[in-house]
């Protein structure tokens, strides 16, 4: 995707996270130290997503009703 030929996909794409930014190539990275440090050694069997919120339900739902609406 080129954002200078749909300016508006970045503007939702933002808007579908909790954090309201885009992720950076560190944001996974910073998951995978912290998980893998030992800050992280209490941490066992977890399902840890590194996604900005964009997976938590209610956004699930209203991307959802907008994407119907388009």
């Amino acid at each position: 995707m080129n954002a200078a030929d749909e300016p508006e996909k970045p503007a939702m794409a933002i808007a579908m996270t909790s954090l309201g930014r885009l992720g950076r190539p560190g944001d996974p990275a910073d998951v995978v130290a912290f998980l893998a440090g030992p800050d992280g050694r209490w941490l066992t069997g977890q399902d840890t997503r590194a996604d900005g919120g964009v997976l938590q339900p209610e956004r699930a739902t209203l991307l959802q009703a907008s994407a119907c609406k388009s």
